[in-house]
């Protein structure tokens, strides 16, 4: 077999492409943090100024969901997915803005989207991927956004205001970068309390949020799981999973196929059927 591979530079190279594949796949699993949905990190800070910026790197497959906020009494600078697109919101004091994404641009693709927001006293500027840019331009005589009521990532922790959506929706996917000013909120997903809480939250980024072919997943939680009765897995593009036997202390692998067939599975006892579960958004 050695021998065979020594001599055929194809196959070498196929070797390896497909340790690092494995390896890149290992560094994305081991870094970043996976929101599931109804999770946070919260810091207790307060702060003002004209001069604010905003680093996020993200991947998922929602179209909406709550990216990042800061909230003060009245003021508030609050990013979230809309429609596959960014919308961020954003009050000074003299009126909310609304700056939006390109259109066009889908970024609830699985793949990796880095976003930069720059608010230097009226002109906020939004860029996606480096290279696509849209502006606008605030309101009134306030430049500084008060933040008052702390910094949000993944979901609002259940604040309680008026600006915010009755129907705002949590966050699922996995983030590697967010930092706001000099705040690096997921450097550590440590809670120190008084300053820190990080509810529902997982260290690295989960398979569930970027396998896309035949492949194995692990579940952390079953929040945000919808299930019915049903053995076969559907051939249409949506992902269905088997599951059975649930326990919420207990993490389970899951065997899905998006090309038809039976699905199972277990824990360390094997695979067993039982339901499909759809993934939703």
């Amino acid at each position: 077999m050695d021998s065979v591979v020594q001599n055929n530079p194809k196959k070498k190279k196929k070797l390896w492409l497909h340790g690092l594949l494995w390896w890149s796949l290992l560094f994305e699993l081991a870094s970043g943090a996976s929101f599931y949905g109804d999770g946070f990190v919260q810091l207790k800070a307060t702060e003002s100024s004209d001069h604010n910026t905003l680093r996020i790197r993200f991947r998922t497959s929602s179209t909406n969901g709550l990216l990042f906020l800061a909230a003060g009494q009245t003021d508030y600078f609050l990013l979230e997915l809309h429609a596959g697109r960014l919308q961020l919101k954003l009050d000074l004091g003299s009126g909310e803005q609304v700056l939006h994404s390109e259109r066009g641009t889908q970024l609830n693709d699985l793949a990796w989207h880095s976003v930069e927001i720059r608010h230097v006293q009226h002109n906020v500027t939004l860029t996606v991927d480096k290279n696509s840019h849209t502006s606008v331009k605030m309101p009134g005589s306030h430049q500084d956004l008060n933040i008052l009521d702390g910094l949000y990532v993944g979901g609002s922790g259940g604040l309680d205001k008026l600006y915010l959506p009755r129907n705002l929706i949590g966050f699922r996917g996995c983030m590697d970068e967010v930092v706001f000013n000099e705040h690096d909120i997921l450097s550590s997903l440590r809670p120190y309390t008084g300053f820190k809480n990080i509810y529902e939250v997982s260290l690295g980024c989960s398979p569930q949020f970027f396998a896309t072919e035949d492949g194995l997943y692990q579940f952390l939680q079953l929040q945000g799981l919808h299930f019915s009765s049903n053995l076969e897995c559907p051939t249409r593009s949506s992902i269905r999973v088997c599951c059975a036997h649930f326990s919420q202390r207990r993490n389970y692998h899951v065997q899905f196929s998006q090309r038809g067939g039976l699905c199972g599975c277990g824990d360390s006892g094997g695979f067993a059927s039982g339901h499909y579960w759809e993934r939703w958004n």
